[in-house]
């Protein structure tokens, strides 16, 4: 029986993992401590260009935090996204 469930493949180590910031903003040692424990991980970490912007209580405005989700999903290197 198809459930119709894609799974996605397993990331492996050196794999590029982009942290993305879709609602309110991080204090940068959250963001600082979650990349250092995805590359103890033995994985590759970027973050969104705009992931540490303040645009009130937001991570830079709509656009900016869209842009940053998009820009992940469109490189062809980065193998999974985080929200943080």
């Amino acid at each position: 029986m198809n459930s119709g469930l894609l799974k996605s493949p397993m990331l492996r180590q050196g794999d590029l993992v982009r942290l993305v910031s879709p609602a309110s903003y991080p204090e940068k040692s959250h963001v600082v401590e979650h990349i250092k424990t995805i590359e103890s991980w033995g994985l590759r970490c970027e973050t969104g260009r705009h992931i540490l912007d303040k645009y009130g209580y937001m991570a830079g405005t709509d656009y900016d935090r869209l842009d940053d989700q998009n820009n992940a999903f469109r490189d062809p290197d980065v193998r999974a996204i985080l929200t943080i």
